[in-house]
């Protein structure tokens, strides 16, 4: 329907989405009398427009032959005119359009530019219909790229597309109809604030796929690769798991085709592709690149050298694709290539020039690999080694569709964003039908990871479909006001392995940008279920609720994941059960379900560090009252006006509507008077009360427990303390509590950590430079009992790493700082040079030289160099 409700298409990865982006058009032209105009993803250069367009002639050679079976029949004038009259005609730029009878549909890349121009000349040019909408109808392939932030205002594209136009609304808002495809909905489900047309395209029968809702006997085959053979191999320059692909490959009694996707930047694809070729060159192999043009490390060599335009440069932008053949097919390839157009050799390597498409080169060497075949030389193997240009809208098959991928080897961190991981592990997924739209199984269908990303990959389906079928039970209720009118929790299937650190409190459903403000305005606690590093300890509010309840009689909640905002009296019922102070047994209880090691008769002891207080302004002095509802007072003043008032040293005043309430990290062990807060005061002006959390036990006292629970980490105490959140958002302003456990722990080597547990599962943060306490962030500290000399080299080296660590990057950036960083890095290098094995510091030398060279005041990138360098240390 074309009604200018938003409609958004969900479908699997290359499931057929483009012929869905057709029949849109087609509709558009034919039926709604509207110009359509579709926008395909910026990245990847007009590779997007060019593979759209081929499925456009495809839709028009089927609706030729739907039209061949009315022949003889009265269809009406256009008939007559012959079955092209009914054919799409794609355009690649909005000054190829004319008013004319054609069907015309313009491609555009979905850029600031692009965009730009399309509003100011096609939204000029056909007119407006009785409900003065634009007759435009704009479809979006890819849409929930053109989404960076929740609000939908921050990037160039999104202010082109979701920003006023004309004085008036956007341009979405104007047009007839707006129309987005794509297989992952996240960023557009966090993000769109009007209601929604949803619609899920069916699987087809022939369509196989990782995604749990393709029959079993449809998905790939799992080809399990150890977890350290995902990562680089020094003997062979890449991963092992990747030589055992193409093994496998090679050994297959049929033609393969293999995707690498480990690497990222072009330059690392130049030596993957000659390592490969290196190590097979006895074998019929040919070695693919595939990326979006130029290389970053010849253009940064170019500005160093102030050389503008340098030859390599040109070349690499100009030939983007490139292939080289194992040793022995190498001869053959550069007889087949030598009178190809847009074709450059050098060294043995093929270059294919811009106009080539990757669907061009692949049907260029399918036709080489079937030469070679019929000759009798037998099967020719195709590795493509593919990074960020290989993700979504990219189909890594031959023009016929009859070549296709029949391997891929994965190799990414597991806590890239679902869609990511979705987008790009499904380039081995598709429909596999002939040209007369016949059906046939792959003979070969495998999928090469590590069992964590194997298993990650399969539950970010399975979260997606949820969220889906949310979405679609709700009938496009827009998921925010889904979220505003529940009283219920939703529980996403749980992300198995997720590494730790601050990154557990996002739903790696889409990107951080678009995730974490929507969290924050929807109060959800949206993890998997691990529970969330908070103030240096283990979130263990849910575990305190659930026992507050068993006491209370009342009926308990599932465990959350995406919390959905509950309702006001569901609230104060939580925060009426966390006012209560919880008995010993019941802290035990919680202790003994947060750290499983424990249990009922351990000695262990508990300390609950401060008293939770409601305070009703009708009961504070008149001159107190006054200064409290007074809203337009610095919360400084009346900070002051209530530290004197109950009579504390260090004090912190909170209203509602502020920012979230500090519990200060008061396990590390630099905590001073100021961190340690005596009294934190929540006002809660809505209700004309405030919330107090008071400690009891003093600093000193606090400092003294922690001394000897170092001295006897077997029996170190579980610390429990509270903290303020906000979890209503802007709506409804209501407070709340969290509550935190840690306890002190033994670590290999002299220091000790802070550990925090959930559910079973143990979360850990290191102890920081002088043991003298717990803090969330790894130390080492010197052993002055050493009795090797080299472990104290290696030691004053890894703590010289951390001092660099521990500089801000704002010091950095100020006067001196970078004077100050190198200072820093040099004494580093000077430690480096005397590690011992050689070898060692070799590498280490090696990686700060490289990090001082590439130094750049206004940059952080060196920090991960140092953490890398920190890494090869502790390994060491």
């Amino acid at each position: 329907r074309f009604d200018g409700q938003f409609h958004l298409v969900q479908g699997l990865c290359q499931l057929g989405k483009s012929e869905e982006i057709a029949l849109a058009a087609f509709l558009s032209i034919f039926v709604h009398k509207a110009l359509p105009i579709v926008f395909v993803k910026n990245s990847g250069g007009r590779e997007a427009q060019v593979q759209l367009a081929g499925n456009l002639e495809a839709f028009n050679a089927k609706i030729s032959r739907h039209l061949a079976e009315f022949t003889g029949t009265s269809l009406g004038s256009r008939l007559s005119q012959g079955f092209k009259g009914f054919h799409l005609h794609p355009i690649f730029d909005v000054d190829e359009y004319k008013r004319t009878s054609d069907a015309q549909v313009p491609i555009l890349l979905c850029n600031p530019s692009q965009i730009q121009r399309a509003k100011s000349k096609l939204g000029t040019s056909v007119g407006r219909d009785a409900e003065d909408k634009l007759r435009m109808v704009c479809i979006f392939d890819e849409d929930d790229l053109n989404t960076s932030t929740s609000a939908r205002d921050s990037t160039k594209i999104e202010q082109q597309l979701f920003g006023e136009w004309n004085g008036g609304a956007s341009l979405r808002a104007q047009a007839k109809q707006v129309i987005s495809i794509t297989a992952t909905i996240g960023a557009i489900a966090l993000s769109e604030k009007e209601p929604m047309r949803l619609s899920i395209m069916p699987v087809h029968p022939h369509y196989f796929g990782l995604s749990p809702q393709v029959p079993a006997e449809r998905r790939p085959k799992f080809r399990e690769v150890p977890s350290s053979d995902t990562e680089e191999d020094e003997s062979l320059g890449f991963p092992r798991g990747v030589a055992s692909m193409i093994q496998d490959m090679l050994n297959s009694p049929i033609a393969c085709v293999g995707l690498v996707h480990s690497e990222t930047r072009i330059e690392e694809h130049k030596k993957l592709q000659c390592a490969i070729a290196h190590l097979f060159y006895q074998h019929r192999l040919l070695v693919v690149t595939h990326n979006g043009g130029s290389n970053y490390q010849t253009r940064k060599a170019c500005y160093h050298a102030e050389v503008t335009q340098g030859a390599e440069y040109i070349t690499e932008t100009n030939f983007p694709l490139t292939c080289r053949a194992s040793e022995v097919l190498s001869p053959a390839l550069d007889a087949f290539l030598r009178d190809s157009e847009d074709h450059l050799c050098t060294d043995g390597l093929h270059r294919f020039g811009k106009r080539l498409k990757l669907m061009d080169v692949l049907t260029l060497l399918h036709r080489f690999c079937e030469q070679v075949f019929a000759a009798g030389n037998g099967r020719v193997v195709t590795t493509i080694v593919s990074g960020h240009a290989g993700g979504r809208g990219v189909t890594f098959r031959d023009k016929s569709h009859q070549s296709c991928l029949t391997d891929m080897f994965l190799g990414r961190n597991l806590d890239l964003s679902g869609e990511y991981l979705i987008q790009i592990a499904n380039r081995l997924s598709g429909k596999f039908v002939n040209s007369r739209g016949e059906g046939w199984v792959p003979p070969r269908l495998n999928f090469w990871a590590s069992k964590d990303l194997y298993d990650t990959i399969l539950v970010h389906h399975e979260r997606l479909d949820q969220i889906t079928s949310l979405l679609k039970k709700e009938n496009g209720k827009p998921l925010k006001d889904i979220v505003a009118d529940s009283e219920d929790y939703v529980r996403l299937t749980e992300l198995p392995g997720r590494s730790s650190g601050s990154k557990r409190k996002a739903l790696r459903i889409t990107r951080s940008k678009i995730e974490q403000p929507w969290t924050e305005q929807t109060l959800g606690r949206m993890d998997s279920g691990n529970r969330p590093l908070l103030h240096g300890g283990g979130n263990v509010t849910e575990l305190v609720l659930d026992v507050m309840r068993n006491r209370a009689g009342c009926s308990n909640e599932p465990g959350t994941d995406l919390h959905l905002k509950a309702s006001e009296q569901r609230l104060e019922a939580e925060l009426q059960l966390l006012l209560q102070t919880p008995t010993d047994e019941e802290l035990r209880e919680v202790a003994c379900r947060a750290y499983p090691h424990l249990d009922a008769s351990s000695d262990v002891a508990l300390h609950l560090l401060d008293e939770v207080g409601v305070i009703s302004y009708d009961e504070l002095p008149e001159e107190i009252r006054e200064l409290v509802v007074n809203q337009e007072l610095p919360r400084t003043q009346i900070t002051r006006s209530l530290t004197k008032h109950f009579g504390v040293k260090t004090a912190e005043c909170l209203r509602s509507s502020e920012r979230y309430g500090r519990a200060g990290s008061i396990m590390r062990s630099n905590l001073q008077e100021g961190d340690y807060c005596e009294l934190v005061i929540q006002m809660d002006m809505q209700r004309s009360r405030m919330i107090t959390l008071k400690k009891k036990m003093s600093l000193e006292d606090l400092k003294h427990v922690r001394e000897e629970a170092e001295r006897n980490v077997a029996n170190s105490p579980v610390f429990a303390w509270r903290a303020f959140r906000d979890p209503s958002g802007p709506a409804t302003k209501w407070p709340a509590i969290d509550i935190i456990f840690a306890r002190a722990a033994q670590e290999q080597g002299p220091a000790t950590r802070l550990e925090f547990h959930s559910q079973g599962r143990k979360r850990s943060v290191p102890e920081p430079e002088t043991g003298a306490a717990v803090q969330s962030k790894v130390r080492r500290v010197p052993n002055p009992a050493s009795s090797s000399g080299g472990t104290n080299t290696l030691r004053q080296t890894m703590d010289a790493c951390h001092s660099l660590l521990e500089l801000k990057q704002s010091g950095v950036n100020a006067k001196g700082g970078s004077s100050r960083w190198r200072d820093s890095a040099s004494k580093l290098k000077e430690l480096a040079t005397q590690l011992t094995p050689a070898k060692l510091a070799e590498e280490v030398t090696a990686s700060v030289e490289d990090m001082i060279t590439n130094f750049k005041a206004n940059y952080s990138t060196w920090r991960s160099q140092v953490q890398h360098i920190l890494k090869m240390l502790e390994a060491a």
